[in-house]
């Protein structure tokens, strides 16, 4: 499939008069708005200029959930479970980039985002107690030992 057909093209032809066929981001966008099942939060417009130059660059963002359900099982049960899709308008002069994200996509941003935070916290935590080593201070390491043993029985009986 071609990308630019999917998340609308790179160029500031993405505001196309009333006249023409939708692209794939109006569709998407309009298929979601005013569904029910499908909620949605107000459009967030985030500019940000570069006071020196006064650059500007605008991000509009809006996310819909979708609310799926399976038909009901040998018990009766239904599964729910949600669906996210973000939208982003990009603008930037007259260059606008318009990219509906779906939820994999989300959720790969979002995974990526804490493996980088634990990644700094660990960075932080090792250069911290090297700090304190070097100053002398010893931690107070009994009540970690005291809980890893209490771990490892309740582990046992298990």
């Amino acid at each position: 499939m071609d990308d630019t057909r999917y998340y609308g093209s790179a160029n500031a032809r993405d505001d196309r008069p009333s006249g023409n066929a939708p692209d794939a981001f109006d569709q998407l966008l309009g298929s979601l708005d005013g569904l029910p099942g499908v909620t949605s939060t107000l459009p967030t417009t985030i500019d940000l200029v570069q006071p020196v130059v006064g650059h500007n660059t605008t991000y509009v963002v809006r996310t819909f959930r979708q609310q799926f359900q399976t038909e009901p099982d040998d018990a009766n049960k239904r599964r729910t479970w949600f669906e996210d899709t973000l939208f982003i308008k990009f603008i930037e002069g007259t260059r606008v980039v318009r990219l509906p994200l779906p939820e994999k996509v989300i959720t790969a941003a979002i995974r990526q985002r804490e493996s980088l935070t634990s990644r700094s916290r660990k960075k932080l935590a090792k250069a911290a107690a090297a700090d304190r080593r070097k100053r002398g201070i010893v931690p107070n390491t009994e009540g970690l030992e005291r809980h890893r043993a209490r771990r490892k029985k309740h582990a046992r009986r298990s």
